[in-house]
Parts: C-alpha cells; sequence; structure tokens
C-alpha cells in the first residue's frame, strides 16, 4: 500500500521537469525494492528558492505538494529529499528550511553549490543577496544541517567536485561518494539505487 510508504521529494536538475527524476536519473527503477514513495513538481529554472520575480518553487513543494501528498494518505510529517544538480542544490535548502524535524534525510547528487556569489552560474541567483539568503554553506555554518542526514554524490570529473567537497568537510557526518564520473545523466543514474536504500535507511 502506498499510503504506508516514506515518501521522498524530488528535486529535478537545470533544464528538467516533474518528469526528469525518471526520464533522467531512473529513480523509478528503485520504487519497489526500497518501499518508498516519490513525489515531484516542476520547478522551472530558479534553483529552487523564492525569487524577486515572485516565482518560489520551494513554497510550491511546501504548501502544495506536500499538504497533497497527506491527502492522498502519505505520511508528511517527515520526508526524505533528493536531488540532481540545480536539484541538490534545492533538495539540501529545502533540508535546512524544513529542519531535522520534519527531514529523514537528504541525498544530493553533483549538487550545484558554489562558495562565493562571483562562483554562481548566470541567473541562478537574482543578486548577491539572494545568493547569501539561498547558500548551503551559510546556512550550514548556523547549524541549519546539523543533525539532518545527509548523503553527497559527486563524481571527480564534475566541475562542482571541489564545493563538494567542501561541504563534506564541513559536514564530516555526512555520507559521501567522491568517485569517477562527470555532470552526467549516466553518473546519476548509476548512483540512484544507492541513494535510494540510503534514503530508505533513515527511515528505519
Amino acid at each position: 500500500d502506498s499510503a504506508t510508504r516514506p515518501l521522498v521529494i524530488a528535486f529535478h536538475g537545470y533544464g528538467g521537469d516533474a518528469d526528469w527524476p525518471f526520464a533522467s536519473a531512473h529513480i523509478e527503477r528503485h520504487v519497489a525494492s526500497t518501499g518508498l514513495a516519490v513525489a515531484t513538481i516542476d520547478g522551472g529554472n530558479f534553483y529552487w528558492h523564492a525569487r524577486k520575480s515572485g516565482v518560489d518553487p520551494s513554497s510550491l513543494v511546501v504548501q502544495d505538494l506536500l499538504p497533497l501528498m497527506g491527502r492522498k494518505g502519505l505520511a508528511i510529517d517527515r520526508v526524505g529529499l533528493i536531488g540532481w544538480s540545480m536539484g541538490g542544490h534545492g533538495a539540501l535548502l529545502m533540508a535546512t528550511r524544513l529542519g531535522p524535524g520534519r527531514v529523514a534525510g537528504v541525498a544530493a547528487a553533483s549538487a550545484a553549490l558554489w562558495q562565493s556569489p562571483a562562483d554562481s552560474a548566470a541567473g541562478a541567483f537574482d543578486d548577491r543577496g539572494d545568493f547569501v539568503r539561498n547558500d548551503v554553506f551559510t546556512a550550514q555554518a548556523q547549524g541549519k544541517l546539523r543533525a539532518i542526514p545527509v548523503r553527497l554524490d559527486c563524481g571527480r570529473d564534475d566541475p562542482f567536485i571541489v564545493a563538494n567537497r567542501a561541504l563534506a568537510h564541513e559536514l564530516p557526518e555526512a555520507a559521501t561518494t567522491f568517485d569517477t564520473g562527470g555532470h552526467t545523466e549516466e553518473y546519476w543514474t548509476a548512483h540512484a539505487e544507492a541513494q535510494m536504500v540510503w534514503l530508505s535507511k533513515r527511515f528505519q
């Protein structure tokens, strides 16, 4: 019965949509074996946070998607989070917002992380203030990822490997897989099973 399955919210990457976690990372292959339910929305290319345009995909997750899943009978008091690239950033950011009481674990693959506003991708943030407000490193420095199980997967040939290693250094308890691979669908598909199994264990 899907209503008894722990719920995982999936955050797609840049250029993706609600189908992306299934069409590109193929997490549907690991739903039955892990006993998890997966829900996702189309978050656009807004890096999963409130923008000055008024768009806020993160609030859609909290205010619309989670209540909808609750009405379907799924437990929404404690959820898992998973994301890729831009969505990895989004999943980590969401974890800092929901907190340890609500988040069983967060798995981020090739998370799009930057250690300074100048390094960030064009259009990822409105301005320097927007970067600081939505910076995973700043949130971590404030202790907002403490007590939340975190898993980071990133290929050694991925442009985000330096920032992912830096976050792992700040989170010594985090599970990390920094192995062969780049910022590719092949990498994400290859690591999806391990990530889903890891998330399933966070609910046990």
